[in-house]
């Protein structure tokens, strides 16, 4: 009996060759249908390979030597597979017949990897040189955050950084910055009339995947001043939540007037997607115009 427990490691792949038939692998396993002979268990993995394969060659995350999973175990999950665009020469798997997809790599290989995904991480740097080498870029979501298994034995990464209760994938644990933003302006309603105190509430989507933790929003009416509040509440990954602000505004009487709401964070490195805005068209106003048409 033989294990090769391959666990929480970044491959990082990217070759070229003047060879005929040039292919590459980021990791490759040989097959046996001896269960028990070196059985992988592949676990928290990133493994991208987006080298350029020549002739017959391929491209491929995962090479197995053949095609029986009698040793591929069955616990194997949570990886992250990249091979560039699905083609028939860059492909997800490959046992002897190309998986260019992960859907299809993933009914054949069921039960395992049902949590693996595919995606391009976010490096800051690929030169081996550099001291940021396959270190994540924490200021572009990544579903390597917080997406790995608990492996009890394995309590930190390979810079020495504690392993998370949610750790990440591969071999750099890090803390990815959460990015909200306002998507809608709920109240007021833009055709009502605007008299008195009137409620401003919002709606602010979580884009990254991590939680957006006791978000600051702040709303703005033209000529006024901006009113911010914290929330105590967290906006889990991929998911909206809206919130009211304490303080309403007092409505003018007269005019045509824009409000906009956003997300306060100083972390956020993505500004594109923090605000909405509305324009309010004073009744009064609206009543003139009719009256003048």
């Amino acid at each position: 009996t033989s294990n090769i427990n391959v666990y929480y490691n970044t491959v990082y792949l990217n070759a070229t060759s003047s060879g005929t038939h040039f292919g590459t692998s980021a990791i490759f396993h040989t097959q046996s249908a001896t269960a028990t002979t070196a059985v992988l268990d592949l676990k928290n993995n990133i493994l991208i390979n987006t080298s350029t394969a020549t002739g017959l060659g391929t491209t491929a995350a995962f090479r197995r030597s053949a095609t029986g999973l009698e040793n591929y175990a069955t616990t194997s999950n949570n990886n992250i597979f990249f091979a560039g665009t699905p083609s028939a020469a860059n492909v997800i798997y490959h046992n002897g017949t190309p998986y260019s997809t992960l859907s299809n790599f993933k009914t054949l290989v069921t039960p395992r990897e049902t949590a693996s995904l595919t995606e391009n991480v976010p490096f800051i740097s690929t030169t081996g040189s550099n001291v940021n080498f396959l270190h994540v870029n924490t200021a572009t979501p990544t579903f390597a955050e917080g997406r790995a298994m608990v492996i009890a034995t394995i309590t930190d990464d390979f810079d020495g950084n504690a392993r998370g209760t949610t750790p990440d994938i591969g071999a750099d644990e890090f803390n990815a910055v959460a990015d909200g933003g306002v998507i809608a302006i709920l109240s007021p309603d833009p055709s009502a009339p605007l008299s008195g105190n009137i409620t401003i509430k919002v709606a602010v989507k979580n884009f990254s995947t991590v939680n957006y933790v006791n978000p600051t929003l702040e709303y703005q009416v033209t000529g006024e001043n901006p009113v911010t509040q914290t929330f105590p509440f967290t906006i889990l990954p991929d998911s909206t939540k809206s919130f009211t602000f304490n303080t309403p505004w007092a409505s003018k009487n007269s005019g045509n007037l824009s409000i906009c709401a956003r997300t306060v964070n100083v972390n956020d490195l993505n500004f594109l997607n923090d605000s909405s805005c509305i324009l309010l068209f004073n009744r009064d106003t609206l009543d003139l115009l009719f009256l003048l048409r």
